[in-house]
Order: structure tokens, then C-alpha cells, then sequence
């Protein structure tokens, strides 16, 4: 008013925060997109990315952790044995099949960086971790590899096992500032998470990015206002860094 010198900032939770992490994943407690596929990732020969923030100890020997899941088929990472990791493929009527053995092991125990980039042109699947690529698979010739799905039909799950015998990932981890994009998008986007405590927003290639979760304040805010319905399914937990 005119006595007054006051800004009011009216929605706050647009700005990046990310202060909570989602912990307390089964297969009945994961993040759901509720929206046809080609509304966020385009199946076929199209490329895509998805990244995200971990917290705390990566799965021990023998556990996994499940990214996305479309009914179809799903990515996975898995530490097989005490000293080999591999990204999995899988259908959700079939066993995994191995990709890649990773060449160089995640060794993470706090919080950590990934983004899965998949160049549709030449059928690579990429993974970076903390701002390195860990490791390169020509995903596209494997007849297991099902995400995105072959049509438009179903929900894009993240951190839910469609195949019975595999676990979502570790309860106790968390998981905040979750993006997606229809491009494969470069490894300095993983540099900069990595480097900016997983806020993306400053990187040149921001605008590629369709929709950008972020536990805030105890909510899941899409700070990009992607048009889906995005919901928590089950009892998933917010817990506080």
C-alpha cells in the first residue's frame, strides 16, 4: 500500500529448496505419472533422460534399485556381487537381463548424482554418475529393453519393481530432485547437479527438461509445472535432510 514497502513472494514453492528426500520405497510406495507417455517420454527410436538425487548407502550384494517403470519393462541397477555392479532391462514377465557390467562401482554412501540419457539415434544408454559417465550399452538391440514402452498406453512409474523377484530399491534411501527429458541430455547436466546440491536449474540445457520434481517442504513440487498428474502411491515417506 502506499505506507508500505513490501513484497510478498505468492508461490514459494516454485523456488528450489529441495529440502526433504522421499525414503520408504516397496512396490507399493513409489512416485507416479499420471498421463499418458508421449506426454513426458516418446517411445520408439526417440531419445530421453531421467535424473535424479540418491541419498544415503547404495543397495548391499544382492539388492538393486529399480528408476523407471512403465508396466512394460523397467531400468535398474543391481550389485551383484561384493565387487560388480550392472544395469538391467527387464520385462515384467521375465528375469533381468544385463546390459552392462558397470566398470567403475558406485562406491556412494551419502548423496549422489545419476542421469540415464538414452540416444535414440545410435540405441546407446548412458548412465553418469556424480558428473562421470560410468558406463555406455547399445541398449536398443536388447529385445528386454521396453522403457519408454512400445505405445502410448500406461503410467511412468519411478522406484517401483514390476518384476516380483526384484526389490524397488533400499528402504531407507532417499530420493529428491527427480528430472525428465525428451532429449539425451549431456553429461555436464549430471556435472551440475552434482555441483549445485542437485538444483539443475542454472544449466544451459534447463529448457530440454519437461518436468523437475523436487521434495520441498514436505510435498513433491514439479518446479517446471509440467501439465501431468504426479502423485506419491502408497505410504512413501518425506523425511528431512
Amino acid at each position: 500500500d502506499t505506507t508500505t514497502n513490501f513484497i510478498w513472494i505468492s508461490q514459494p514453492e516454485y523456488v528450489y529448496e529441495n529440502t526433504h528426500y522421499l525414503t520408504g520405497w516397496s512396490n507399493a510406495n513409489y512416485i507416479d505419472y499420471n498421463t499418458l507417455t508421449n506426454g513426458i517420454l516418446v517411445s520408439g527410436s526417440d531419445s530421453w533422460s531421467v535424473g535424479y538425487q540418491l541419498n544415503g548407502t547404495l543397495p548391499t550384494n544382492g539388492n538393486e534399485f529399480t528408476n523407471l517403470t512403465n508396466g512394460e519393462g523397467a531400468l535398474a541397477i543391481e550389485l551383484d556381487t561384493s565387487s560388480t555392479w550392472y544395469m538391467y532391462a527387464y520385462t515384467s514377465s521375465e528375469n533381468t537381463t544385463t546390459l552392462s557390467a558397470i566398470q567403475s562401482e558406485p562406491t556412494q554412501t551419502d548423496t549422489s548424482y545419476w542421469l540415464w540419457s538414452y540416444d535414440g539415434s545410435t540405441g546407446f544408454l548412458k548412465i553418469y554418475y556424480n558428473g562421470v559417465e560410468i558406463e555406455s550399452d547399445a541398449a536398443g538391440s536388447d529385445t528386454n529393453f521396453k522403457l519408454p514402452p512400445t505405445s502410448y498406453v500406461g503410467n511412468l512409474t519411478f522406484g517401483n519393481s514390476i518384476y516380483s523377484n526384484k526389490e524397488p530399491m533400499n528402504s531407507s534411501t532417499g530420493v529428491s530432485g527427480i528430472y525428465f527429458s525428451r532429449t539425451a541430455l549431456p553429461q555436464s547436466m549430471n556435472a551440475h547437479a552434482f555441483n549445485n546440491n542437485g538444483d539443475i536449474t542454472g544449466h544451459a540445457d534447463y529448457d530440454d527438461v519437461v518436468s523437475f520434481l523436487n521434495v520441498n517442504d514436505g510435498a513433491v513440487v514439479d518446479i517446471k509445472e509440467f501439465s501431468s498428474n504426479v502423485s506419491i502411491e502408497g505410504s512413501l515417506t518425506y523425511t528431512a535432510k
